[in-house]
Order: C-alpha cells, then sequence, then structure tokens
C-alpha cells in the first residue's frame, strides 16, 4: 500500500509540474510581444537577440514538460536545474535591477519577489524529493497517462 501511495504522491507532483510547464509555455505563445518586452525591460538582453531567447525559453519549457511524461526521473532532473536558473534570474533582478515581472506568465508574473522566489524553491524540492521516491533506473521510461 505504501508503494501505491508514494507513486500516487509523485505523480501527482509530476502531473502537476507539467500543468504549470504547459501553462507557462502557453501564457508564454499567447502574450508573446509582452513576454519580449518585459525580457527587454531587464536589460540583461540585447534587444536583437531576445526573440531568440524567448523562443530557447519556449522550448526548454516544453522539452522539460514532456520530459516529465515520458522520463520521469529525468524529468525531475531536469526540471530542478530550469528552476534554478529561473531562481538565479529572479535573484539576479532584485539584486542588480528592479523586480517588475519576471516575464513567467499567468499568475507568476504577478507575484512580489519573496513569494516567487518562495514558490520556486517549493517547486525544486518538490521535484527533488519526487527523484527519491522514482525508481533507480535513470533511463526507465514511466509513462503516465492521467
Amino acid at each position: 500500500m505504501k508503494k501505491y501511495l508514494l507513486y500516487f504522491i509523485v505523480s501527482i507532483i509530476q502531473f502537476g509540474l507539467f500543468v504549470l510547464l504547459m501553462i507557462s509555455v502557453y501564457q508564454k505563445i499567447k502574450n508573446f510581444e509582452t513576454f519580449m518586452d518585459t525580457l527587454v525591460g531587464t536589460n540583461l538582453f540585447y534587444v536583437n537577440s531576445v526573440k531568440y531567447f524567448a523562443i530557447a525559453v519556449i522550448v526548454a519549457e516544453l522539452i522539460v514538460a514532456f520530459s516529465l511524461l515520458a522520463y520521469r526521473k529525468i524529468g525531475f532532473y531536469m526540471t530542478i536545474l530550469l528552476f534554478a536558473v529561473y531562481t538565479l534570474y529572479i535573484i539576479i533582478l532584485e539584486l542588480y535591477y528592479f523586480y517588475p515581472s519576471c516575464g513567467c506568465g499567468g499568475i507568476m508574473a504577478q507575484l512580489p519577489f519573496k513569494e516567487h522566489l518562495t514558490l520556486n524553491l517549493i517547486y525544486i524540492i518538490l521535484a527533488a524529493i519526487s527523484i527519491l521516491f522514482v525508481k533507480k533506473s535513470t533511463y526507465e521510461k514511466n509513462i503516465v497517462i492521467v
């Protein structure tokens, strides 16, 4: 019974992270010009390269989201890496520039710095905990159809 409960919990976390990433991708694509304007507004990127960077972010999120479904453990590792990069990005915005918006889209874009940082850390912790409960085989396919 314990094994099935852990599998259920990991599946909920996996699906939740997948949905979160897909909503983020949807928001960025739907409001692509706003997303690019937000990136330009941070003064971290050259105006000429923002479009390519924005596309790269969307593609990265899609890859991570679908890797969560196809290769669960690898997907969780990629999620940790992605959210670690996002966390570093918002810390840089807060420390060296300003924190008007990170460009995340949806509710995340409206959050103040501390709440945004807290949520990112929670996502990282959830993915890390999930890794502990996934079978040791890194390359095992764990497709979950919900």
